[in-house]
């Protein structure tokens, strides 16, 4: 995007974090989008082979996957017929750029098309692809309980008009913090992840992480209960029991770099400190959060 220079890899920072690099630079396969934000909307899939660490791979299979898409919102789409027609396993972990989309896009790439419509028989059917862990960028500027959804590619809409009509690029924290801004809350995340059988693991400042609730007893022993009440807690399959708030206080508040991280506080002018008073009026809190929305002109789902 214009004036964002954000090539993921695995030292990369902010909107250049990508923990598939790392895994990838170990030695792992991977299956890799490259999308593009601006027109002409283009996409490729590269996919590589496994190989030992630092060891020589083959060059990797790439498939194109758009060229001159309409828009970002065809582009995904696009994505999600190649994502699904993979003829392979599903991949073991899964990451979302910031600068693709937010936690709404994960009920396009993650559910088959037959849950789109009424399931039968009372149950969704399980999604054709299913990574064991799912990485989700998220705005962690809003603490649980608040929910806040932005429409990520009516907000893209936007930012690119005015990039490509006279806004031109902006200071460098203003540039990342709002791609931030137009992420999912926390608690938006978690209720996208959980329809499609997904528990959250624990967050890492902007970013939270996901896995198949199937697979959370075998991790059960690297979980810290909460010492809430069970009533307050959400229990997981694994009885143990969390709060989504201990999860943001421990992968975001309690961080030393939260108030400086990328900008964000700065960026946001608007204070949401009052969104955990606990003591606050539910009323003031709420007004408080549509200021942000406003201030950030950020189109809702």
């Amino acid at each position: 995007p214009s004036g964002i220079f954000a090539t993921p890899s695995c030292g990369g920072v902010g909107l250049a974090y990508s923990p598939a690099h790392c895994l990838f630079d170990l030695g792992w396969g991977s299956m890799i989008f490259s999308l593009g934000t601006e027109p002409p909307f283009d996409g490729v899939l590269a996919v590589s082979e496994m190989s030992q660490k630092g060891a020589a791979r083959p060059e990797p299979f790439v498939q194109p996957v758009a060229n001159r898409s309409g828009s970002l919102d065809d582009l995904i789409d696009l994505v999600d017929n190649v994502y699904k027609s993979l003829n392979t396993p599903s991949p073991d972990a899964l990451f979302l750029s910031p600068m693709v989309g937010n936690c709404l896009t994960l009920r396009r790439l993650g559910p088959s098309r037959r849950d789109r419509g009424e399931p039968k028989g009372g149950a969704a059917a399980p999604p054709q692809m299913t990574p064991k862990l799912v990485w989700v960028p998220i705005n962690p500027l809003v603490p649980p309980p608040w929910e806040l959804a932005p429409n990520f590619t009516e907000w893209h809409s936007r930012w690119l008009a005015g990039q490509f009509h006279g806004g031109g690029p902006e200071p460098g924290f203003r540039a990342e913090s709002r791609w931030w801004f137009a992420q999912c809350s926390l608690s938006s995340a978690v209720a996208v992840l959980a329809e499609q059988g997904y528990a959250l693991l624990h967050l890492e400042h902007t970013v939270a992480v996901f896995v198949l609730r199937g697979l959370l007893p075998a991790l059960a022993p690297l979980i810290r209960p909460s010492t809430a009440p069970p009533s307050a807690a959400a229990a997981t399959n694994a009885g143990v029991a969390v709060l989504l708030y201990d999860h943001w206080l421990r992968g975001w508040f309690c961080s030393p770099v939260a108030s400086t991280l990328f900008g964000l506080e700065w960026g946001a002018r608007v204070d949401l400190s009052l969104l955990r008073d606990p003591r606050a009026p539910a009323r003031e809190q709420r007004a408080r959060l549509c200021d942000f929305v406003r201030t950030q002109d950020l189109p809702l789902a």
